[in-house]
């Protein structure tokens, strides 16, 4: 009786958490994989009316068939980092986002860091993500979520600001081929779209075809 309790209660827990990602993704205008609909009505029957959605189509092996086909080149150019930068990163962060208990089955770490950069490097939805990555939204979202917490807290160990000798190293370094003075770093920089100016206006048209002045934000040191 007791070994049927235990299973009983696991079943309700596993209930319980599919109807909570349920309801999630009801509200984000998402749909649930068939799979977990199929426990949610086999453990819960009567828990929660489940309304299949229309199949959204999403790209087949896009992952495992197709990226292993570009280049260098074109991997650098979707995800903005090279294949062993990629792969020097996953071996790092990989073990941080595999399933340490029991649960339903989870998809790669390589697959997760794909997702997590192509959200960081694209404009791209998380829509247009699900139906490349043939993902459901709550996977992209919570694969995106594991990778940035796993960055974040080997961030440390990393990113470190200079010591004073370093930093006038690197302001005096960064002076001479930028003439900004006192300045250690550009973190990122953003386009200000403008009217076409009346001198010289072919000057002003940026590498997306519109006419703007660029904003840059610098690393600013007091030395």
């Amino acid at each position: 009786m007791a070994g049927e309790a235990d299973v009983n209660s696991q079943r309700a827990l596993v209930g319980i958490n599919l109807i909570l990602r349920h309801l999630i993704e009801d509200e984000s205008e998402s749909s649930s994989s068939d799979e977990e609909l199929d426990i949610l009505e086999r453990f819960l029957p009567d828990a929660l009316p489940v309304r299949r959605r229309r199949k959204v189509p999403r790209l087949e092996n896009y992952v495992e068939e197709v990226m292993p086909l570009w280049t260098d080149s074109d991997f650098k150019s979707h995800f903005r980092m090279s294949r062993a930068t990629f792969e020097y990163v996953l071996g790092v962060i990989g073990n941080r986002l595999a399933r340490n208990q029991p649960g339903l089955a989870m998809i790669s770490p390589e697959k997760q860091f794909l997702i997590a950069i192509w959200r960081m490097a694209t404009p791209d939805s998380y829509r247009s993500i699900c139906e490349k990555f043939n993902v459901s939204r709550s996977t992209a979202l919570l694969s995106v979520r594991r990778v940035t917490r796993a960055l974040v807290t080997l961030a440390p160990a990393l990113i470190r600001w200079p010591r004073q000798e370093r930093c006038v190293t690197i302001a005096q370094g960064f002076e001479a081929i930028s003439a900004f003075p006192k300045t250690i770093g550009a973190i990122d920089g953003t386009h200000i779209r403008i009217p076409a100016p009346r001198v010289n206006p072919e000057a002003y048209i940026n590498r997306k075809s519109y006419h703007s002045i660029q904003l840059q934000v610098y690393l600013h040191a007091l030395i």
